[in-house]
Formats: structure tokens, C-alpha cells, sequence
């Protein structure tokens, strides 16, 4: 279970409504076509992000609850979320979600050979030791409230926690 199936979850149980960065970075492959090297990709990454900000942004304002999925930038994404709570007033928590390397790269590879993700996103099969820096650059961002969640081990049992985990935050 990883950050896109946490994020479907959680808005159906809460009753938010949920945007991802991939869905932008899609609809710019399916408009645009498929990058032509990773800085191009890159280019289109922050297009994205861009368009997950201004998109959360107009959905705060009209009081929606909203669970933004992506997998953030440390240094980077501190400002765009800071921002937006200055613009929009909004409550922030951070579900930190991370797993031990082995278990990315099998989830990883796994998404690349069912074909689950999007045809244009530039995978390629990885091993364990090539997500062992990851943290480095979309650790856990500097931001509170935060829930850390292994997602090593996670059942299905493990969501209704998290729920209830999430409703504590926001009663407190």
C-alpha cells in the first residue's frame, strides 16, 4: 500500500476530495507529449506541482477538505504548502509515509510490469539499494502536525488507525 491507495482511502472516509501531482503530470504527457530526456520530465514535474498548488488552492478557498498526494520535495515543498496555508487558512497535517527499500523496489517493479502506471512516466526496473538515498530528497518535510506511517507491513486493518489517527489531529 502506498501513497496513491492511502490517499483514495482517506478521502472516501473522510469525505475530501483528493488531487495528485501524476494526474497533472499525465494530462501534460497525454497534451504535450512524452519528455524527450529527464530535464524535460523534470520541466513537466514542476508544471505539475505548480498546477496541484493552484488547483488545492481554489478547493481551500471554497472550504473543501482536501488530501494532496505527491511525493514532496524536502526544501522545496515547505514554501509551496506554507503558502498556500497563508492564502487559503487551511489546517495542515503531513502523512509521512515511507517503507524499507526492499518493499519499494518490489512495489516499484511491480507497477512497471502490470502496466499500472502511466505509459510515459520514464521507469525503468530498480533495485533496493537505488531507493536507499530517496529519503534524502522526499523525506518528511519540516512541517507539524505529522503522522509517520511504515507502510512496510500495512493491512487493511492498519487504515481504520490511520482514520482515527487523523480525525485526533483534527479534533485537537
Amino acid at each position: 500500500m502506498g501513497k496513491t491507495t492511502l490517499t483514495r482511502i482517506i478521502a472516501r472516509e473522510l469525505g475530501y476530495d483528493a488531487i495528485g501531482k501524476d494526474h497533472f503530470k499525465e494530462l501534460l504527457y497525454d497534451t504535450l507529449g512524452v519528455p524527450k530526456d529527464r530535464e524535460d520530465s523534470r520541466v513537466y514535474g514542476r508544471a505539475a506541482t505548480a498546477a496541484l498548488f493552484a488547483v488545492a488552492e481554489q478547493l481551500l478557498l471554497t472550504k473543501k477538505d482536501i488530501v494532496i498526494e505527491s511525493a514532496f520535495h524536502k526544501g522545496l515543498a515547505e514554501k509551496d504548502i506554507s503558502d498556500l496555508v497563508a492564502s487559503t487558512g487551511a489546517r495542515v497535517l503531513q502523512l509521512y509515509l515511507f517503507a524499507d527499500p526492499q518493499t519499494v523496489a518490489s512495489r516499484f517493479n511491480a507497477r512497471i510490469a502490470t502496466g499500472e502506471r502511466h505509459h510515459a512516466h520514464p521507469d525503468k526496473p530498480k533495485q533496493p539499494e537505488d531507493f536507499l538515498q530517496y529519503g534524502d530528497t522526499y523525506g518528511k518535510l519540516g512541517i507539524e502536525p505529522a503522522i509517520e506511517i511504515d507502510t512496510s507491513k500495512m493491512s487493511k486493518e492498519d487504515y481504520s488507525v490511520i482514520i482515527d489517527e487523523i480525525k485526533e489531529v483534527y479534533r485537537g
